[in-house]
């Protein structure tokens, strides 16, 4: 529907009086844009309507999304470990999910893969003897 100052209403000094004029709008109704419009006190909103995601466009949308919490778990567990310097497995875990919870609910594989993941980029070892337990390396 079109209403207020799209459809000829809402302006001061219209003589109508509380009253707003509406066009209903159908699948074959045909809108043109009028280019010489201006009006300082009015602005128009044209939204496009919502378009369908195709299959390859989810995705890669959900591989993005897949990739930004990888790093956002990485990016935690150094937060954590640089803070604590030493924790052991089950209190990272806690930890991170804690600090995670307020954008995703993260799994517990995927923290494991994040700390495999710091393990290898050099980041954080595991105590000589003890393969719960996690140094940061500064």
């Amino acid at each position: 529907r079109v209403h207020g100052a799209a459809a000829g209403g809402d302006e001061p000094g219209d003589d109508e009086d509380e009253s707003e004029a509406s066009v209903a709008l159908t699948a074959d109704s045909v809108l043109s844009l009028n280019r010489g419009f201006t009006n300082k006190r009015h602005k128009i909103k044209l939204s496009a309507g919502a378009v369908k995601e195709t299959a390859t466009e989810r995705k890669e949308t959900l591989q993005h999304v897949d990739d930004d919490r990888k790093l956002f778990l990485q990016a935690a567990i150094v937060r954590v470990m640089k803070a604590r310097k030493q924790m052991v497995h089950n209190n990272l875990v806690a930890a991170v999910t804690e600090i995670a919870q307020t954008r995703f609910k993260a799994k517990v594989p995927d923290i494991k893969h994040a700390i495999e993941s710091l393990i290898e980029k050099g980041y954080m070892v595991r105590e000589d003897g003890q393969r719960n337990v996690y140094n940061y390396v500064a």
